[in-house]
């Protein structure tokens, strides 16, 4: 927490632009399957592999918002079907973790 104001919002900006670009890029309705299946293929298992499990909370939050928004963008490409199973595991093993340990 020791960030000044104007270089988290910056990064806020910038972080939002990211996502839109991204978002549009794995949308089928707005970009060509190619590009679909490229950014898909990209962004999904970074992700999975990196940003759900960051060290900070705020970017856990960024990359499950993210991960939302692209399977939603991308839900009618074909490119997103083979990465389901493993988001559906990922996205499960995440809610066992917020379960009260007895």
């Amino acid at each position: 927490d020791d960030m000044r104001d104007s270089t988290r919002g910056a990064a806020l900006a910038y972080t939002k632009a990211l996502s839109s670009h991204i978002v549009r890029a794995c949308n089928s309705e707005q970009s060509p399957e190619p590009m679909v299946t490229s950014a898909v293929d990209k962004i999904v298992p970074l992700l999975l592999e990196k940003g759900l499990v960051a060290p900070s909370a705020e970017a856990r939050g960024v990359s499950l918002g993210l991960l939302g928004k692209v399977v939603e963008a991308a839900k009618s490409a074909p490119a997103l079907r083979k990465w389901l199973a493993r988001i559906i595991s990922v996205l499960v093993e995440g809610m066992s973790a917020l379960e009260p340990q007895t």
